[in-house]
C-alpha cells in the first residue's frame, strides 16, 4: 500500500475514533446534554425514536463514520437508476449498522437491540 494512502488511512480512523468516543460517551445530563439516540433505551425515549433522529446525530457527531457507512452500503450510480432502492430506503439498514457497531463498543448504546430483540451479537 503506498505511504500516502496508509497516512490517510490511519487520519481517517482517528478521526472516526474521535466520533465514535464522542457518541458513546456518557452525557452528563446535569449540564443539559442529551442522550444518544443509539444509546437510551428508556421506554419514553424509544417512542419518540426515529432512523431519522439517528441520521441527524450522526451527521451532527460522526459525518465521517456517516460517510464511510453510507460509502459501504450505497451505490449512487445504481440509486440513480432503481426506483425502489432509494436512499431512504436503505436508512434502516445503514442506521442498524451503526448501531450493531455502537453496541460492540459499548453494551450502553443498547437502544437498535432493545428495538430490534437482537442482544445475541455480542458472543
Amino acid at each position: 500500500m503506498p505511504e500516502a494512502q496508509q497516512l490517510a488511512i490511519t487520519h481517517t480512523a482517528k478521526v472516526i475514533e474521535r466520533e465514535c468516543t464522542s457518541i458513546c460517551r456518557r452525557p452528563n445530563l446535569k449540564s443539559g446534554e442529551s442522550m444518544s439516540h443509539f444509546r437510551n433505551s428508556m421506554p419514553s425515549a424509544l417512542n419518540e425514536w426515529s432512523f431519522q433522529k439517528q441520521k441527524e446525530e450522526l451527521e451532527l457527531k460522526a459525518p465521517t463514520l456517516l460517510t464511510m457507512i453510507e460509502t459501504a452500503a450505497m451505490n449512487k450510480g445504481n440509486l440513480a437508476r432503481n426506483k425502489l432502492k432509494t436512499e431512504e430506503s436503505l436508512l434502516p439498514g445503514l442506521m442498524s449498522a451503526a448501531g450493531i457497531l455502537f453496541y460492540c463498543r459499548s453494551q450502553e448504546m443498547n437502544a437498535h437491540p432493545a428495538l430490534t430483540g437482537e442482544k445475541s451479537i455480542i458472543v
